[in-house]
């Protein structure tokens, strides 16, 4: 992604009668990350690769580092950060409305974006209990973001980023460019933030996922993904019973 971390994106899946393929829109994913790590990812010692698990860090120095377990099946992608690891999560497509923090949308005027890039940002702070709602308008997604303690958090945007540039006929392009941001602010403190997609037809507006282009509405999805997210699976493992007449045999896989 447009940083270094973790991107998350949603699939398209096409089923023939030969062939199974899954497509994504890279720009329309979400990565959680942070600016304050150049080093690429190496495997976490404390969370090695199983099959149904594995886990990555980026390190910043000994102590401070930013960590994920990416695990087969859930719905979230998960980053842990050590304190000083100035967290963001960032988009590489604009809002469509602005931002629901904790089940209330900010209006136009209380919404007051900074500048996304180097420099000073002179961004409004807002305080956050347990979550965000993000909805994008080219990819007509709506993502959770659940942090695990209250944050104080600003909105970054780059009006420049937000239409890509034209290219060639035929020509596919392979750079990335953060349109939209949302920064933790107090990091002085640990935390851990997790993303999940909440609905891929928010306002009717996808060909891919949405029928007859009409919105899908609230759904009771939300709910489940708020009800589980404090649960940080880690390094899981399987457990499988074999009866063999009147003894069971278990193996464990890790």
């Amino acid at each position: 992604g447009p940083i270094q971390g973790v991107r998350i994106q949603f699939p398209h899946l096409e089923a023939g009668d030969t062939i199974v393929q899954l497509s994504t829109v890279t720009r329309h994913g979400l990565t959680l990350g942070s600016n304050a790590v150049n080093d690429v990812y190496t495997v976490d010692e404390d969370s090695p690769p199983s099959q149904l698990s594995v886990g990555l860090k980026w390190t910043k120095s000994e102590n401070r580092k930013m960590r994920t377990s990416i695990v087969r099946g859930i719905p979230y992608v998960t980053m842990e950060y050590d304190a000083k690891m100035s967290p963001i999560v960032v988009a590489e497509v604009p809002l469509v409305v602005a931002p629901t923090i904790d089940g209330v949308s900010l209006s136009p005027a209380e919404y007051e974006p900074g500048y996304l890039g180097n420099g000073t940002n002179e961004a409004k702070q807002y305080h956050v209990k347990k979550e965000i709602s993000l909805s994008f308008k080219e990819s007509d997604m709506t993502w959770l973001l659940f942090f695990s303690r209250p944050a104080i958090v600003e909105f970054l945007r780059d009006e420049a980023a937000e239409t890509p540039k034209a290219l060639p006929p035929g020509v596919v392009g392979s750079s990335t460019q953060a349109a939209f941001g949302v920064h933790v602010v107090d990091d002085d403190e640990p935390i851990i933030i997790r993303a999940a997609l909440e609905n891929n037809c928010t306002f009717g507006g996808n060909a891919l996922f949405c029928e007859g282009y009409k919105p899908r509405g609230e759904t009771k999805l939300a709910s489940l993904l708020r009800h589980h997210a404090d649960a940080y699976p880690k390094n899981p493992s399987l457990l499988y019973n074999f009866p063999l007449d009147s003894d069971t045999k278990e193996v464990t896989d890790t």
